[in-house]
């Protein structure tokens, strides 16, 4: 073990220990040390350590966090809008999770035809137009809807369907195929290609920035 040696001013220290002595056999700093020396030391780094991170902390925050949660949400919308595009479309070999949205509504979400449909057993057979989903927000907005319930208005036509017309229930709530993540892909894919929008309304399209949630999907929010 390591020697201890007693100094004139009476303060008892340790001389360099014996790397070969494994550390718990050396001997422990004397109370003299821990009240002074090593207490000392250790209160000096806690400090250091603690305006190190007052510093360190709010410029984080102020100048990367934001940024950083602003790239996460392009992601995320970017990724949403990818795979409601892909649901949106026709099933094929190389498209799986499409869920044929295209075949009524058209490739574009420009509106298509539905040939011979009937809205009753009973009723005649007729074509029925389907809508272009590419002005549905701008069309319930111009009825004079939040853009909270315009978003609303289209998540629930998807999820529930609309009796007496082509379009089936697709949420899975209410007996349909799609899950509440699956709708609300289709729908961001429906937000990024929307046209004719009224003056003052923004939509977080594609990968500019702005808002990114289930129930917000515009920039303003105006009642």
């Amino acid at each position: 073990m390591s020697e201890i040696e007693q100094k004139e001013t009476g303060v008892v220290r340790r001389r360099s220990a014996d790397p070969s002595i494994p550390i718990g056999f050396r001997p422990a700093p004397s109370d003299d040390e821990l009240e002074t020396n090593v207490l000392e030391r250790w209160q000096g780094w806690g400090l250091l350590l603690t305006l190190f991170l007052g510093i360190f902390l709010p410029t984080y925050l102020l100048f990367f966090e934001k940024p950083r949660m602003e790239d996460a949400a392009l992601r995320q919308r970017a990724e949403s809008i990818e795979r409601g595009a892909k649901h949106f479309a026709l099933s094929t070999e190389s498209n799986t999770s499409g869920y044929g949205c295209a075949q009524c509504h058209g490739a574009a979400a420009g509106g298509g035809i539905v040939p011979d449909f009937k809205s009753a057993p009973t009723s005649t057979p007729a074509d029925y137009k389907a809508p272009n989903l590419r002005e549905v927000f701008s069309r319930q907005l111009a009825l004079k809807k939040t853009p909270t319930d315009a978003y609303r208005f289209v998540y629930e036509t998807i999820a529930e369907g609309r009796p007496g017309t082509p379009m089936a229930t697709w949420g899975l709530g209410y007996g349909g195929p799609l899950n509440d993540q699956q709708l609300e892909d289709i729908i961001n894919y429906l937000i990024s290609i929307q046209e004719k929008l009224p003056t003052g309304v923004k939509l977080a399209v594609g990968t500019s920035r702005g808002p990114f949630s289930r129930l917000i999907a515009f920039g303003s929010e105006t009642r």
